[in-house]
């Protein structure tokens, strides 16, 4: 993975302010194109990492705190985001010593530092090596390290090495005199909590030189990439920070159908993990957040902004209501047997106060408009599908080799599986589709260039008609056209 390749791959869609964290071991066994030449180049960017650490912190302890993850962190003077060593396995692994239980990750804190310090007057009140081990279980291990090492020191008969050991023992804030070891370990666990926000200002200031990571395949850490910021919107309570991953992810889609091998998985935390997993978690984001938008656009275009500007230019420029967003083609079926199941069990639900036989006949009637719906467009020609959102919530937007679209409704709400019924259909030309998508729902009502049907009758055979008309040339060639912009 050459640095055009590793650039473009995190500065992807529009930029957010999200900071992603990525597992070295995931990135190893999963991600790599090269396997020895990522270790190594791991190994390299590690050690380089851990001598200005100990700079930092004066204590060689705390350089192990580090390196099990890497972040993708915005600078939000020129919005290009970077590669970086993440500061988080510190916090958490500070708080796991100390035995703090805020889940707080946040260098800013206080009520975390607080917590911490508190912890750290606790430790200083230990009398006992047996009251270290119940207490503070992990400080005890390194007392008990701490004689082992002094035992290393004492054997090692190289003056050189002899005086490396040591200035690495003291450091580590060990003694074998118990007194001692815990005046040295309540001094260097009180410097660490103080200083935690240098040891992330440091992090944050120094991305890693993205020539070190040739190691990586481009296809398999793209596809953790957008894992990750998928799992992070799945996790967070914050639309806006949703919002921000969705502006990766978009990109992510759109380039995927491109050039993406479908065949391509990676697995994380025991999970495969497929593009059709991707897309379809992203999908459920949508039905979770009714006003969530697939923003999307090139990063380029954001070069050099400050972070506030590409909020403002997005509340400007994209503040419209977005209506649609492309499907890509056989790479997810958003109509799946868990999605029919999930028709089923709202109708049960709906109609519970009828008779079992009633509510048989009236699941039986609603679920058949539903399937045969399905059934004809699964098994017609169409060569785009699109998902509408906002004002089209539900809808489906077919389009066809003759620049024909068919827009049809299949929920009343997409997100709870209430199929719909009784709704119109709408038919129009490509032509005035791509003008109408941005529009409101009422306008297609009345507007003549457009087609209203409804399922009654033999309404497969009405619909096969247009369908299978030929095109005229304005039509086909602007078919070409939309799917040249939108890159299908």
């Amino acid at each position: 993975m050459n640095y055009n390749e590793l650039y473009n791959a995190i500065n992807k869609g529009i930029p957010n302010y999200t900071i992603i964290e990525l597992d070295n071991s995931v990135l190893l066994r999963e991600c790599a194109s090269d396997s020895a030449l990522l270790t190594n180049e791991l190994i390299k960017v590690r050690n380089e990492f851990q001598k200005n650490i100990r700079n930092i912190c004066g204590f060689s302890k705390a350089q192990h705190y580090f390196f099990d993850s890497l972040c993708l962190y915005t600078n939000y003077k020129d919005s290009e985001t970077t590669l970086n060593i993440s500061a988080v396995p510190f916090i958490r692994k500070l708080k796991n010593i100390l035995g703090v239980n805020n889940s707080s990750e946040n260098f800013n804190d206080y009520d975390l530092m607080n917590e911490m310090l508190a912890r750290v007057e606790v430790l200083k009140k230990i009398k006992t090596p047996e009251e270290l081990e119940k207490e503070f279980p992990l400080i005890y291990d390194d007392y008990s390290l701490s004689s082992r090492a002094y035992q290393t020191i004492k054997d090692t008969t190289d003056p050189v090495r002899k005086k490396q050991l040591w200035d690495y023992y003291n450091t580590y804030g060990f003694d074998t005199r118990f007194n001692y070891f815990m005046s040295h370990q309540c001094a260097m666990y009180r410097n660490l909590v103080v200083r935690r926000q240098f040891v992330e200002g440091y992090t944050t200031r120094n991305p890693l030189n993205l020539n070190d990571f040739k190691g990586l395949d481009k296809d398999k850490f793209e596809l953790y990439v957008a894992f990750k910021y998928l799992e992070k919107a799945n996790n967070s309570d914050s639309f806006d920070e949703v919002q921000d991953c969705v502006k990766y992810l978009a990109a992510y889609i759109r380039e995927y159908k491109v050039s993406g091998n479908k065949d391509l998985s990676i697995n994380v935390d025991g999970n495969t993990v497929s593009f059709k997993k991707v897309f379809n978690g992203y999908i459920k984001l949508f039905k979770m957040y009714k006003d969530l938008k697939p923003l999307d656009s090139e990063r380029s275009f954001f070069k050099g902004y400050h972070i506030n500007h590409v909020e403002n230019h997005i509340k400007k420029h994209y503040g419209k209501c977005v209506n649609w967003f492309i499907v890509p083609d056989g790479d997810a079926d958003l109509f799946n047997e868990n999605e029919r199941n999930k028709v089923i069990e709202f109708l049960n639900r709906k109609y519970n106060y009828l008779s079992k036989d009633e509510r048989e006949k009236v699941i039986k009637k609603r679920y058949e408009i539903y399937d045969r719906k399905i059934k004809f467009y699964d098994s017609s020609n169409y060569v785009i599908k699109l998902m509408g959102l906002n004002d089209f919530n539900g809808y489906i937007a077919y389009i066809y080799p003759n620049g024909i679209v068919i827009l049809d409704k299949l929920f009343l709400d997409y997100g709870n599986g209430t199929p719909a019924h009784d709704e119109a259909l709408y038919i129009m030309d490509i032509e005035y589709f791509d003008k109408m998508s941005k529009m409101d729902k009422q306008v297609l009502k009345d507007e003549p260039l457009v087609d209203r049907k409804y399922h009654s009758g033999e309404w497969e055979s009405r619909l096969k008609k247009y369908v299978d008309r030929a095109g005229n040339d304005s039509s086909v060639e602007y078919l070409k056209e939309f799917k040249l912009k939108h890159k299908i």
